[in-house]
């Protein structure tokens, strides 16, 4: 019997066609949801872990000065999503060895 396929298909065609909306959450269900951070307050707590580490590592890799400051610098401009991937680059050259 070939009635419960077809039946099947029916019935998510209608989901797709009737809300197009939910019907594309009830298919991303399966995706892990992804948290951001881009704002003012985040780019000045991660300047400040970066320079807190950085005033504590004896060997500080030499692009993590130029990353940190870029970064300060690009989030007090406004310029914040730029700035943040700076500073999260210079906080992985610092803890990641």
């Amino acid at each position: 019997m070939r009635v419960l396929p077809v039946v099947t298909l029916g019935l998510m065609l209608s989901l797709v066609v009737a809300a197009p909306g939910n019907a594309q959450f009830l298919f991303a269900q399966s995706k892990p949801m992804e948290i951001t951070t881009d704002t003012a307050a985040y780019c000045g707590q991660l300047s400040a872990q970066v320079a807190r580490v950085q005033a504590h590592t004896a060997k500080v890799p030499p692009d993590v000065p130029r990353l940190a400051a870029e970064g300060r610098r690009l989030c007090d401009k406004g310029l914040i999503r730029p700035g943040i991937q700076r500073l999260r680059r210079a906080w992985t050259l610092l803890t990641v060895r």
